[in-house]
């Protein structure tokens, strides 16, 4: 049941996001396999001896395909669920990241600082929340639209001033 003072913003992985990432991780993968091919000497063009650089090169494309795996499997495991982030009157509850189920609560009066992230040379955003429990990550790969990221990010300031 929820609260009449309840504001509620959906957060699940969204699917053009979720794909443009994985193909992106994919794309890099396969570069590995095919830098993997032509030197299986070297790695970035360092001599290394034979086997060395084919398995630096083959242990990136496998970790490639299994962030990739990772993504795919969250994103249909969270589809069609009510995965949320929560702001009551004197409380934020929220997943404690865009992966996990796990639901953590922060009172307002113990959020340190709301700060605005960007990921360096991608287009993601994150809306970082400081408080006693560190540093938790709101990421806009979670929202609908940018605009809903927006509301909450705004939504967030303004109970934080509340609170104080």
């Amino acid at each position: 049941m929820r609260d009449e003072g309840e504001t509620v913003f959906p957060y699940r992985l969204q699917g053009p996001s979720t794909l443009l990432l994985t193909i992106l991780i994919g794309i890099f993968g396969g570069l590995m396999l095919f830098m993997m091919r032509i030197e299986p000497d070297r790695f970035v063009g360092i001599y290394l001896g034979f086997p060395f650089g084919l398995l630096i090169y083959g242990a990136l494309a496998l970790v490639s395909l299994a962030i990739c795996i990772r993504l795919m499997l969250a994103w249909s495991r969270q589809r069609g669920t009510d995965r949320a982030i929560f702001l009551t009157d004197t409380a934020l509850h929220m997943p404690e990241n865009v992966w996990s189920d796990r639901v953590v609560s922060i009172n307002f009066r113990d959020i340190e600082t709301i700060a605005f992230d960007n990921a360096a040379r991608l287009p993601f955003s994150f809306i970082r929340v400081r408080c006693g429990l560190g540093n938790l990550r709101i990421s806009d790969m979670g929202f609908e639209t940018r605009a809903d990221f927006l509301a909450l990010h705004t939504a967030l300031i303004a109970a934080t001033k509340r609170a104080v």
